[in-house]
């Protein structure tokens, strides 16, 4: 893979700040891909973008904040994934296929969703913390929206089930990642449980039952 790396001069104008920032955030990408959340770090990003590390703080305040505008963006692309699959002739089984091919085809967002709240946005600015906050809930509601048009929910029960899908995508993501207990030390009830979200069936299952019970409560 070709390396993409910002300007090793200093940005002075505006245009020349978000240019550089961009590429930053290209280059912080890459890394993270290459060599996973746990390693990335400040040293390495300013080292592969040539850059003093005084510099890059110009930029973010901390590595989390480099981190939260990575999610921002991994989201964007998450979002916009599944808004191109939403027609609006999507049955509820087709809606489930697609939604859980868009899962598996971003993992990288799936990893850095797994870890938002837990500790990318301990470490963050107030600033960038809200400001995240704002873009999520903005992107969130027009993605609500586009399904409750597309399987003709209420407003209020697409946000619902999506609000449901993101916690399937969390437990999907506790499942594959490392735990201090090893399975043959579990209760055969916390096996069980943690099953359900560790395949294809399993995800798919629970959220169709999710949408069949909005459905149910949206007749009665």
């Amino acid at each position: 893979m070709n390396k993409v790396k910002p300007p090793t001069s200093r940005a002075r104008s505006d245009s020349a700040k978000e240019a550089r920032r961009a590429a930053l955030l290209r280059t912080a990408r890459r890394l993270v891909q290459e060599v996973g959340y746990e390693k990335f770090s400040m040293n390495l990003l300013a080292r592969e973008a040539e850059l003093a590390k005084g510099t890059l703080y110009l930029y973010f305040g901390s590595r989390e904040e480099v981190l939260l505008a990575l999610y921002d963006g991994a989201f964007d692309e998450f979002c916009e994934a599944l808004e191109a699959r939403l027609t609006l002739e999507l049955s509820d089984e087709a809606f489930v296929d697609q939604t859980f091919e868009v899962v598996k085809a971003h993992p990288y967002f799936l990893e850095l969703h797994a870890r938002l709240e837990s500790s990318i946005e301990e470490n963050v600015s107030l600033e960038a913390l809200i400001a995240t906050k704002l873009a999520t809930a903005r992107r969130f509601e027009a993605l609500g929206a586009r399904t409750a048009t597309a399987l003709k929910l209420p407003p209020e029960k697409a946000a619902i089930l999506l609000m449901g899908i993101s916690t399937l995508i969390l437990g999907t993501q506790s499942k594959k990642a490392k735990s201090l207990l090893s399975s043959a030390s579990l209760p055969t009830e916390i096996i069980k449980f943690q099953s359900h979200f560790g395949d294809d069936r399993g995800f798919k299952t629970l959220t169709s039952t999710l949408l069949m019970g909005l459905r149910a409560d949206t007749r009665h």
